[in-house]
């Protein structure tokens, strides 16, 4: 049995102008402030979850509950394979804490050192696979919402 039938899941697609973001993130560079796309992609997860609480929900043995705060878990690949550490509390986070705290994270997954309260949980699940023009399904391990990314270029 496919994981398809197993969990519940739907599909959507967007085409997006990121030149406003890839815009902000170079205004941040030129103050010596240094985050990616991503993290500010996060942030702007975080901000529509926080601001629309009912899209902020998971999947719980056999019904849907909403947590009480924004945990956003950001993919990270690693030796090992992909892990999603978590970013607590993103709606409460600003875009410079958010950058550190993915950085931090990503470091002890590629260094096998994240605690399990670091990956397991999280309501939301952010990933951008790279510069790539096909689409492939992802079927997760848990009742999570997922951002998928597949862009053929950022603006740089």
């Amino acid at each position: 049995m496919s994981l398809q039938s197993t969990i519940p899941h739907s599909y959507g697609m967007a085409e997006a102008d990121v030149q406003s973001i890839t815009n902000f993130r170079k205004t941040l560079a030129a103050e010596g402030i240094k985050v990616s796309v991503n993290d500010i992609l996060v942030k702007c997860a975080g901000n529509a979850l926080g601001r629309v609480p009912a899209v902020n929900r998971v999947w719980v043995g056999n019904q849907i509950s909403q947590p009480s705060s924004v945990d956003v878990s950001v993919a990270v690949s690693t030796p090992n394979g992909l892990i999603t550490p978590i970013v607590f509390d993103v709606a409460g986070l600003d875009v410079l804490d958010i950058a550190q705290s993915v950085r931090s994270l990503a470091g002890k997954a590629r260094d096998g050192k994240l605690q399990p309260h670091e990956f397991i949980g999280g309501s939301f699940r952010y990933f951008f696979l790279g510069r790539i023009l096909y689409l492939l399904p992802l079927f997760l391990n848990s009742g999570l919402n997922t951002l998928d990314f597949f862009v053929p270029a950022f603006p740089t």
